[in-house]
C-alpha cells in the first residue's frame, strides 16, 4: 500500500521562501531553481532577481530575454534565425493592433501598427491616438494588398536637400543624365524694366512661376503708369525667381497678350540671359532691341515662357 504525506505549505527557516500546495496547483515565492517544469507559470518576477528558464527564455533584472542570456540592452530582446522572429496573432476577427505608448506628464500618447481587414484584403496601417484614449484612431498611412502607399493625412516631406522621388525602374532616353524629382516650388515674383526705359512706374506687376526638377515656367503681366519712357539701351525685365543655367541653351518667353507694346511685327521675341535672372528683348538676328524702338512701352502686355536652372 503506497504511502502519503499531504501538507499546504512548506517554509525554509527564515520563513522567505514558501511552497504552497492546493488543489489547483502549487505556487512558488522567494527563488526558484529547478531542472524541469511542467504546467502553467504565473505570477511575477521581481526586477532584482534572474531567472533563465529552458529553451531560451531569460529574465535578468526586468529585462526578458528570449534566445539570449543577456537582455539587458532592452526590456525585450528577442534574438534568434527563425523566420518569422516575433509572431503576433489576434484570434478574433477585426484589426490587430500593436501599439507603442510615449508616456507624458499630461497622459499617454499612443502610436499604432495595424493589420487590418475593413477590405477584403488585409492591409497594413499606421495609426496615432493622441492623448485621450477614448478618441478614435486616425490612420496617417495605409499600404493595401496592391501595394500602393496611401498618405491619409498630411504631406509626404522630403527632409534631405537633394532627394526624392526615383523613377530609375522606368524605361528611359538613350541622353538620360537623371530620373530622379528632387524639387517642385510655385509662387510669385515681381517683374519689372532693368534696361531700356527712364523714369516713370507700373501700374501691374505680376508673375508666378512653377519649379519642376529644374524647369521653370512662368508668366509675367507689366503696365507702366504713363509716364515711362524708352532709353536707348537694351530693353530687359529682370526679376525672375531663380539664376538661368550657365551654359548656352538658353530659355525665352513670347507674349500671350500683346497689347499696343510693340506692334513693329518683325518677329521679335524674349530670351532669357544665360546665368541671369532677367529677360532680354532680341530682333530675328538676336540683336538687342533698345527701349526706345518700341511702339509704348507704356502699353500693359503678358508673357509665358520657360527655362533650366542648374538645380
Amino acid at each position: 500500500m503506497a504511502s502519503e504525506i499531504r501538507v499546504n505549505t512548506f517554509k525554509n527557516r527564515s520563513g522567505l521562501g514558501t511552497i504552497s500546495i492546493n488543489d489547483s496547483g502549487a505556487s512558488f515565492s522567494g527563488v526558484v531553481t529547478a531542472t524541469s517544469f511542467s504546467g502553467d507559470l504565473t505570477g511575477n518576477v521581481t526586477s532584482s532577481s534572474t531567472s533563465t528558464f529552458t529553451n531560451g527564455l531569460n529574465v535578468t533584472n526586468g529585462s526578458v530575454g528570449i534566445g539570449t542570456d543577456n537582455p539587458n540592452a532592452a526590456k525585450l530582446d528577442v534574438r534568434g534565425s527563425n523566420n518569422p522572429l516575433l509572431k503576433l496573432t489576434q484570434t478574433t476577427s477585426g484589426i490587430a493592433r500593436l501599439n507603442i505608448e510615449s508616456e507624458t506628464n499630461d497622459g499617454y500618447q499612443y502610436a499604432g501598427i495595424g493589420i487590418g481587414t475593413a477590405s477584403a484584403d488585409a492591409e497594413l496601417m499606421w495609426t496615432t491616438l493622441g492623448f485621450d484614449v477614448n478618441v478614435a484612431d486616425s490612420v496617417r498611412l495605409r499600404i493595401p494588398s496592391s501595394g500602393d502607399v496611401q498618405v491619409l493625412t498630411g504631406n509626404l516631406v522630403i527632409g534631405t536637400s537633394g532627394k526624392g522621388i526615383d523613377f530609375s525602374a522606368n524605361g528611359n532616353a538613350a541622353g538620360m543624365t537623371s530620373e530622379l524629382l528632387d524639387d517642385y516650388e510655385e509662387g510669385t515674383f515681381t517683374p519689372s524694366f532693368t534696361g531700356g526705359t527712364v523714369s516713370g512706374g507700373y501700374t501691374r506687376q505680376i508673375g508666378e512661376y512653377t519649379k519642376v526638377g529644374r524647369l521653370v515656367t512662368f508668366t509675367l503681366t507689366i503696365d507702366g503708369d504713363g509716364d515711362l519712357q524708352g532709353a536707348a539701351q537694351a530693353l530687359e525685365i529682370g526679376g525672375l525667381p531663380f539664376t538661368s543655367r550657365n551654359v548656352a541653351e538658353l530659355g525665352g518667353a513670347q507674349y500671350s497678350y500683346p497689347g499696343n507694346f510693340d506692334t513693329t511685327n518683325d518677329r521679335r521675341f524674349w530670351l532669357v540671359a544665360q546665368n541671369n535672372t532677367t529677360l532680354s528683348y532680341r530682333s530675328v538676328t538676336s540683336a538687342n532691341i533698345n527701349g526706345n524702338l518700341v511702339t509704348n512701352v507704356n502699353s500693359q502686355f503678358a508673357l509665358y515662357g520657360h527655362y533650366f536652372t542648374d538645380s
